[in-house]
């Protein structure tokens, strides 16, 4: 316990302040050349006030993202999450009935996210109060990522574990509301959902349907294990992964893409 509790601090303080810092850093000299260009604008050509002006957009565009990587970075460090996917994988989703309580992985997961909370690394920072939201918007979608991923290494699933599976990211959206400040819905319920609905296809159709709508969410590794879970035969595997691949990107990200968001 005190190793996986120990994980919740590998990124220092002083490290974490340093990106603050330089984040920081790169934005306060762009406001002020934002602030200097509306004086200098009447002494230089219109192309020349042109170029400076979509330069500074750009800019702008950059740093606007700066704060959600940032955020998603120092999540990855911050919250253990490596023996939530172990936990996953190592309990029984063959239910003869469906339960009303969450799984066992559940509550390690949600006396992590209170430590994470008790202990936020932004609360002795100089940081704007927007950095905290950006922050927790980054957790929510890592313990998303790691839900899913963790569904995905499932050897064996039957409709009642599917069910419960439900359960769990029902308590776990509660315990993240509650300990996050956000309101909801919160960013990536969708995601969760969709991975798990899909395990009740019946049919080539859905499946196809399914990955043209979630291309980018999905990685085919995750597809593959979906699939195997519901014990369907090899070929109709094979089948159903042939016809997703004509439909999916051949390159995604370790992340969802709406991580940075």
């Amino acid at each position: 316990q005190r190793r996986v509790h120990g994980a919740l601090f590998r990124v220092p303080p002083p490290s974490l302040q340093h990106r603050c810092t330089a984040l920081w850093s790169y934005a306060l000299p762009l406001w002020t050349m934002d602030t200097l260009l509306q004086k200098v604008a009447a002494i230089i050509s219109e192309r020349q006030l042109q170029d400076c002006t979509g330069r500074l957009t750009n800019l702008h565009t950059v740093c606007a993202q700066l704060p959600s990587v940032m955020a998603a970075h120092v999540a990855t460090h911050l919250l253990p999450c490596e023996h939530l996917l172990v936990a996953i994988e190592r309990q029984k989703w063959e239910l003869k009935v469906i339960t009303m309580t969450h799984s066992p992985y559940v509550e390690q997961l949600l006396a992590d996210l209170n430590l994470f909370a008790a202990k936020q690394p932004f609360d002795h920072l100089p940081c704007p109060e927007a950095t905290v939201p950006c922050l927790w918007r980054a957790v929510v979608w890592l313990v998303w990522h790691m839900v899913v991923e963790g569904f995905s290494r499932i050897k064996k699933c039957n409709d009642n574990g599917r069910a419960q599976m439900s359960v769990d990211v029902r308590s776990i959206e509660h315990q993240l509301l509650r300990v996050s400040g956000l309101k909801a819905p919160l960013p990536g319920r969708s995601y969760v959902d969709g991975f798990v609905q899909a395990g009740y296809f019946q049919h080539r159709k859905e499946w196809v349907e399914w990955a043209g709508l979630h291309s980018l969410d999905y990685s085919l590794r995750q597809t593959r294990g979906l699939l195997h879970s519901m014990g369907l035969k090899k070929k109709e595997q094979q089948e159903i992964l042939a016809a997703i691949k004509a439909v999916k990107p051949t390159c995604q990200t370790e992340f969802h893409p709406n991580m940075y968001n």
